[in-house]
């Protein structure tokens, strides 16, 4: 299974929502394997990183995989198992981030949120992968 993550890079509950996002990633890891797809940025992806350590402490099969958004910064993220660079590098390197988010969700089975606004490049990643059909689940507030 792929899991994807997008969520706003300031967080302030994070204490309880790692816990739910870890108990989440239980239930679907359980006897499975996981690639987990993180951009590295922000709050929330720092929690989506520690999530996955610790369900792989736990024994689950976990690979930790930073996405780069920039051709040259694919150098290997220190913790992160692999660094892959999407066919992105045709893409304005002003929008690279963007193009980079609809990679993971497309590559993705579901996608973690944590959206609680419609603005902003968590939202525009979200509203993505809800077009798309995507499985998305969203510890937010937005409705």
């Amino acid at each position: 299974m792929v899991i994807a993550f997008c969520g706003h890079s300031e967080i302030y509950d994070i204490f309880e929502l790692e816990e739910r996002v870890l108990g989440l990633l239980r239930n679907y890891a359980d006897g499975h394997s996981v690639e987990m797809l993180i951009g590295g940025y922000g709050d929330f992806d720092d929690l989506a990183y520690r999530c996955g350590k610790r369900l792989r402490d736990d024994g689950g099969a976990v690979s930790l995989i930073y996405i780069t958004p920039y051709l040259n910064m694919a150098e290997r993220r220190a913790g992160y198992d692999v660094t892959l660079y999407p066919e992105i590098e045709d893409k304005p390197p002003k929008f690279a981030i963007v193009y980079r988010n609809r990679w993971m969700v497309d590559k993705a089975d579901l996608v973690i949120a944590y959206v609680n606004y419609r603005r902003g490049g968590a939202y525009k990643t979200y509203a993505y992968a809800k077009r798309k059909g995507k499985t998305v689940i969203n510890f937010g507030e937005l409705c």
